[in-house]
């Protein structure tokens, strides 16, 4: 996997690594494929935590019941059965990204 330069000696934070303003110049560095293996894993950490997260809420008996307004009171269990959904589709993208990464990428091997 090609190694990522120090993003933190490059004065960006975990706030403004994925800033467009700040962290472009950074990005933009790298050959496609290597964006691409970052992002990708980087998003997957993300909907990881965000995926337990609905785990812990829709767990939750007194939560699971309550109706949310804004969404046509849905349940908190039905509107994260979606969220739950919606996530599994975006890894599904996700992983469709990281085969693509893998297959354009001149210096894997396989």
């Amino acid at each position: 996997m090609a190694q990522l330069p120090d993003w933190q000696s490059a004065d960006l934070t975990q706030e403004t690594l994925y800033d467009v303003d700040k962290a472009l110049p950074f990005w933009l560095q790298f050959p496609p494929w290597s964006l691409i293996r970052v992002l990708v894993h980087d998003l997957r950490n993300e909907i990881g935590i965000v995926r337990t997260l609905m785990q812990a809420i829709r767990g939750d008996p007194n939560l699971a019941s309550a109706q949310i307004a804004r969404l046509g009171n849905q349940t908190v269990l039905e509107a994260g059965d979606i969220a739950l959904a919606r996530i599994d589709r975006i890894l599904k993208i996700l992983t469709i990204a990281s085969h693509c990464e893998r297959s354009h990428n001149p210096d894997e091997t396989n």
